[in-house]
């Protein structure tokens, strides 16, 4: 059977909007290569609204609802997902640093991070497979979908940290997005080549981990938030394989 023919019964319209959704991205790759970003911006709002008034009520609604809302006042929005992070609004990295994120009204506000992680400074339209939100009061994390206890994987490496603490797993991506931005720039005078985004530098643990399965992998490292001991305890029962390492603690020298 050729690739074509399959139809996801649960959402048979999705190879549709996939469609769309790449010629968008070409469409507003090619903006912001001409570094015209407010053209890509504009398009991009004006694509949301059109595909949301054909999809209806779905998880990708929800997120590009929340991209829509902030893009009334971009400036204010940025500093608001600033102050949830306990970060400086007033720095001017922040608009690209908090570029994945969006304020999100749940039962009360919530900055919201759609996995998979969109590129900085690509569209932000695409149907997402979950929502982290992540409670600015609390730090505390939950998915859109309602799962709990598991693992936010930051990609297929054997090796990889995870971290417990919500706001910490944010801002460490907020400084990669801000890093990938520079090396990306970089990159555009000397080869108009943009380097990969890669997403996420960490995995997060979302609920007990005890009750998480823990994938079969070398090493993992314990970050923010993460009782080393405990988890080597946890991943031993499961597999008996995985070794866990702490963070390396340096001190500085007197």
């Amino acid at each position: 059977m050729r690739h074509r023919d399959i139809i996801d019964v649960a959402q048979p319209t999705r190879p549709y909007f996939d469609a769309i959704a790449a010629d968008c991205t070409e469409v507003v790759t090619g903006y912001a290569r001409h570094h015209a970003y407010s053209e890509a911006a504009s398009f991009q709002r004006q694509m949301i609204s059109a595909i949301d008034a054909m999809l209806g009520d779905t998880i990708g609604t929800a997120w590009r609802k929340a991209v829509r809302a902030q893009a009334k006042n971009p400036r204010a929005a940025t500093a608001w997902k600033a102050r949830a992070l306990n970060l400086d609004a007033d720095d001017p990295h922040m608009s690209v640093a908090l570029a994945c994120f969006a304020p999100f009204k749940a039962e009360t506000w919530m900055l919201a991070v759609p996995l998979p992680i969109p590129c900085p400074m690509g569209p932000k339209f695409a149907e997402p497979e979950d929502i982290v939100l992540i409670d600015p009061a609390t730090g505390a994390a939950a998915l859109h979908s309602g799962d709990t206890d598991t693992l936010i994987r930051c990609d297929g490496a054997d090796r990889f940290s995870v971290m417990a603490d919500a706001k910490a797993w944010a801002r460490e991506i907020a400084a990669g997005a801000v890093e990938w931005f520079y090396r990306r720039e970089q990159a555009h005078r000397a080869a108009n080549i943009a380097p990969e985004w890669l997403g996420a530098p960490s995995a997060l643990a979302i609920g007990s981990q005890d009750k998480i399965a823990w994938p079969r992998v070398t090493a993992i490292t314990a970050g923010e938030g993460i009782d080393a001991a405990r988890l080597k305890r946890t991943i031993f029962r499961q597999t008996r394989i995985t070794h866990v390492e702490s963070a390396m603690q340096i001190g500085r020298a007197a």
